[in-house]
């Protein structure tokens, strides 16, 4: 009875854990995609049209600015789109349904306006301008986000403009979006800093509004205190901070200690960097909660997003700092670490499950020359075998004759054979162990050998050199 029901916790436990922490081999990153085309100012990712064959969106820098929809079609393979949005609108920002109509909506901006483009109905692309502003932005960036802080049905248009501030345009109606206020946050430029929403990081039962700035590592949270009325509800000063604190994000518990993250990465000179977590102890409290200091690239470009690569249910963080593609998982209570490392200097990504499986997509440009898909894709019984195979090292390589040779990292289900340079065997140690004695000085190869798997057998062969 004991043993029964220690089998059935056993299950049951087995069951609650990701099939990646039970077979952590069985699984890598691996880029699944490249298509020759880069994003210049933004990067976005999701399934306008509803047809479960997720778009890419970006622009590319060119004659025109032109701005292209990459559509998944399956396999990782994407058709490429020239959008027919004209091309002063060029830097995509966004897809939501601000309106609420239940057609996508594309937030786009151009060097001085900002456009929405919506789509004809539930199942074609956002190519229909609806929209559209005049900004004094100079140029700059404006992100911006859809939320409805207020909570009285109606989204807001949160845009970050360079006038040091957030404008604030509640939708009226149809396509229709009127301006309510504008958001300071103690005089400290909170404008063209990224800004997303939280989802109630405080548990007070209301969202805030999370922004970066472009001066004394300072964070800003914002909450509605009535109807199209906000207020800069908390300051988080970072320390030994000296630069921007321009890229957020927002993830909903990754560390499962029942409090949601906001993430900031901030850089300052000399190319010194910092990416933050942050959580709320209680009611309009907000505390770092871990930090690391990296290098990055002060004059580059950053981007920060949250997705969930492996399908654990727990988020992940991707970094581009100017340099490279930072991938961090949760390793603990409070605790982060890099899961993966890839050199990269445009500095934009994002996430989304192309194709459909449950697990997120990172979607991040390499260079000036192309956009790379990287998954966390499942590695077959014999591709694993493979991989263990590969592990099987010769030490030493060079040798004097009457020295052993000893194959590393060999399990005891491998065979291994020793031949000579025409290829005929000559020994087959059983303990992964070649005594050279009587042995003449010359080159040999080791062929470690798995066992035959779904009709597959590998081998490894590495070769060593004997000398008087």
């Amino acid at each position: 009875m004991r043993l029964g029901l220690l089998a059935a916790l056993l299950a049951v436990l087995a069951s609650t854990l990701p099939a990646a922490s039970l077979h952590p081999d069985s699984f890598e990153l691996r880029i699944v995609a490249s298509v020759p085309y880069f994003a210049m100012n933004a990067l976005v990712a999701g399934d306008a049209d509803h047809d479960s064959q997720p778009e890419l969106y970006l622009n590319q820098y060119s004659s025109g600015w032109p701005l292209y929809i990459l559509e998944h079609t399956g396999g990782f393979v994407f058709d490429t789109l020239y959008s027919g949005i004209p091309a002063e609108a060029r830097s995509p920002l966004l897809l939501s349904d601000a309106d609420r109509d239940g057609r996508t909506d594309l937030v786009v901006q151009g060097p001085w306006d900002l456009y929405i483009y919506e789509s004809a109905d539930s199942l074609s692309l956002p190519l229909t301008e609806v929209w559209s502003h005049w900004f004094r932005a100079n140029a700059h960036t404006m992100p911006t986000e859809v939320a409805d802080l207020d909570m009285d049905g109606w989204n807001e248009l949160y845009i970050s403009v360079w006038n040091d501030s957030m404008e604030v345009y509640e939708n009226t109606g149809d396509n229709q979006y009127a301006f309510r206020t504008r958001l300071w946050a103690e005089q400290s430029r909170c404008g063209h800093a990224e800004v997303v929403e939280t989802p109630d990081m405080d548990r007070d039962g209301k969202p805030e509004l999370f922004a970066g700035s472009l001066e004394d590592g300072r964070v800003f949270f914002f909450e509605a205190v009535q109807n199209d009325s906000f207020e800069c509800v908390a300051v988080c000063t970072l320390e030994n901070w000296y630069g921007q604190t321009y890229t957020v994000a927002a993830a909903p518990d990754m560390d499962r200690d029942g409090r949601s993250e906001a993430i900031v990465y901030g850089m300052g000179l000399p190319d010194s960097g910092t990416l933050a977590v942050i959580e709320s102890p209680g009611d309009n409290e907000f505390d770092v909660v871990w930090e690391s200091h990296l290098v990055g690239s002060y004059f580059g470009e950053w981007s920060l997003g949250v997705g969930d690569i492996n399908g654990d249910s727990v988020p992940e963080i991707a970094l581009e700092n100017g340099r490279s593609m930072q991938l961090y998982r949760c390793v603990g209570s409070d605790q982060y670490e890099v899961m993966r490392e890839t050199p990269c200097s445009r500095g934009l990504l994002a996430f989304c499950d192309i194709d459909g499986n449950g697990r997120d997509e990172l979607v991040y440009t390499v260079g000036d020359s192309e956009t790379v898909v990287l998954a966390y894709v499942e590695v077959g019984v014999a591709e694993r075998e493979l991989r263990r195979l590969e592990g099987v090292q010769v030490t030493p390589s060079v040798v004097r004759r009457g020295v052993a040779v000893k194959l590393v990292g060999l399990e005891s289900r491998f065979s291994v054979q020793v031949l000579d340079a025409a290829g005929r065997v000559i020994a087959e140690p059983e303990d992964g162990v070649w005594r050279t004695d009587g042995v003449r000085p010359g080159a040999y190869f080791t062929r470690a050998v798995g066992p035959r798997v779904q009709g597959f057998r590998g081998a490894v062969t590495r070769k060593l050199l004997i000398v008087e």
